[in-house]
């Protein structure tokens, strides 16, 4: 929906990492990022279901 492009990475310490533009956070500060910048719109559903599609990923 904005046309940025979503990477997952796992850092060398095993922590999760999400870059998007120039976003750079953990999947829970992605979160708070977007229930504090574009809460209830669509774009925050749809990075919420990337996010979420990213911790399914990683639990398998």
């Amino acid at each position: 929906m904005d046309g940025y492009t979503f990477h997952l990475f796992r850092l060398e310490d095993g922590e999760h990492m999400v870059m998007a533009g120039c976003r750079w956070f953990t999947i829970p500060e992605y979160r708070t990022h977007v229930a504090s910048e574009y809460p209830a719109t669509d774009k925050a559903r749809e990075t919420l279901d990337i996010l979420d599609f990213f911790e399914r990923r990683i639990s398998q």
